[in-house]
């Protein structure tokens, strides 16, 4: 007979009690993980615990009352270069292939997850046209390259679907009509909600809260980000492609 939850929880349970020191990492949480159903003493319990968790929400670090959250930035140009090599090999540094290498790390926008995934696709791959395929794929939106789809836009469309509340999708499908790399101000961006009434109804029109509560929504689901300039938000790249 399978075992109960309650069961496996308790087995759990003993084994990092008895540890002096663990370390326990949940990678890529979408949702409120409860430690105690999971089998896991907390912090507070076992002072040598530590958990470390990844997501793509802050919502999900705010209901796990996490004590301390690092938001991962996009790699500078050199990093992002020499990532891409290291997945990618010395096909990369090929005369006739490295410009449009270097044109597909570009489009790539810095992204790690990317980077990774397209340079691994293009691993030992020596014929000029495989490259100039793979660019002209990422630069029209639609790649077929292996693995984007699975490891980069999935993620991308999961942050999208977990969106609550209402119009916020349509908030968020709205910032798209702006053009690539467009620093959006965000007084502009709620005045343009309101008036395809997106948010505002029976409010005051100089009201911000509820578009600045959305902007807030939709940074915190790493769909919106803050641009270099005060009160203004741009798209990243790859999220306005998937």
């Amino acid at each position: 007979m399978g075992e109960s939850v309650q069961r496996m929880a308790s087995r759990l349970y003993e084994r990092p009690e008895n540890e002096e020191k663990f370390l326990l990492i949940l990678d890529d949480v979408w949702a409120k993980i409860d430690l105690d159903t999971l089998g896991v003493p907390g912090p507070e319990v076992h002072k040598g615990c530590k958990i470390i968790l990844t997501s793509r929400l802050k919502e999900v670090c705010r209901a796990m009352t996490t004590d301390l959250e690092i938001k991962i930035e996009v790699l500078n140009d050199v990093e992002a270069w020499q990532l891409f090599c290291q997945k990618a090999g010395d096909a990369a540094h090929l005369e006739e292939i490295k410009p449009l290498a270097e044109a597909i790390v570009k489009e790539c926008c810095r992204l790690p997850l990317a980077i990774i995934t397209v340079g691994a696709a293009m691993r030992k791959k020596t014929k000029v046209e495989l490259w100039k395929h793979a660019l002209k794929e990422l630069q029209r939106s639609v790649p077929s390259i292996e693995g984007i789809e699975a490891e980069v836009y999935k993620p991308l469309r999961l942050s999208y679907d977990s969106l609550q509340g209402n119009n916020i999708k349509s908030c968020f499908l709205y910032c798209c009509l702006f053009p690539e790399d467009h620093i959006i101000e965000i007084r502009e961006l709620v005045q343009y909600w309101r008036a395809e009434g997106l948010i505002g109804e029976g409010q005051n029109w100089e009201d911000m809260d509820e578009g600045i509560s959305s902007i807030e929504n939709l940074k915190d689901s790493c769909l919106l980000e803050d641009s270099p300039y005060p009160n203004t938000v741009k798209m990243h790249d790859v999220v306005r492609d998937g």
